[in-house]
């Protein structure tokens, strides 16, 4: 017990020693109310105008946004002008190339019509004057021109090409030409009384014109 009572006091003796050798800095700093009132205004105007700038920058970043959507919306407008014009200069080369084909098969639809009319017209003395079997080649003939003029007709259908409607229908200058004119008393005036030539309209539009006869009662009137 003695041993540890003097361990005890020279640990105090020690401390007390140390103590004296370091004595401890005693601060009375009073606090300032002013100076932290102060500190606590130019913090919240620190924080003000932080609290500025990030609006600052998130309505520049909006702008910027919304200017990118326009301009990505613009881009895609004139991109799909773009197509639509490139579609429309498309089909008008195809209309191009293909209005001389059409005219063409227009020109042999004519030359079969005629030759099918003709034979549908022909005298009723003129079967006496063949044999019967080169009757039964005329009317094979006959059959023949039919069909293809039957076929050709849905061919050009097939690519809208349709005839224009002229009989007792009144004079259309937008779809017909005048040609002549005819004084038929059963005919109302101004209505196409014969056509001279068929006229086709394709998808809509005029591939030519029909060539008619007008019926005229008042003469002094032009069609």
């Amino acid at each position: 017990m003695t041993s540890q009572s003097e361990n005890r006091e020279q640990l105090v003796d020690q401390f007390r020693d140390y103590l004296a050798s370091h004595p401890l800095e005693q601060e009375s700093e009073r606090v300032d109310l002013f100076r932290l009132f102060t500190e606590l205004a130019a913090l919240r105007n620190e924080v003000r105008l932080e609290s500025r700038q990030l609006k600052k920058a998130l309505d520049q970043l909006r702008d910027g946004l919304v200017l990118q959507e326009k301009q990505h919306e613009h881009l895609l407008e004139a991109e799909a002008r773009n197509q639509e014009q490139q579609a429309a200069q498309l089909e008008a080369m195809k209309k191009t190339s293909r209005r001389p084909l059409l005219c063409e098969l227009i020109d042999l639809w004519d030359r079969l019509n005629s030759a099918a009319g003709a034979l549908q017209s022909r005298p009723p003395d003129w079967n006496s004057r063949f044999l019967s079997q080169d009757e039964t080649l005329i009317e094979s003939l006959r059959q023949g021109q039919e069909m293809t003029l039957a076929r050709l007709t849905a061919v050009l259908r097939g690519q809208q090409v349709v005839r224009i409607p002229v009989l007792e229908q009144t004079f259309d200058p937008h779809l017909m030409r005048a040609i002549e004119t005819t004084a038929d008393p059963a005919l109302a005036d101004g209505v196409v009384s014969l056509e001279l030539r068929t006229g086709f309209t394709w998808e809509g539009e005029v591939l030519r014109f029909a060539e008619v006869s007008i019926n005229r009662i008042n003469k002094g009137e032009d069609p």
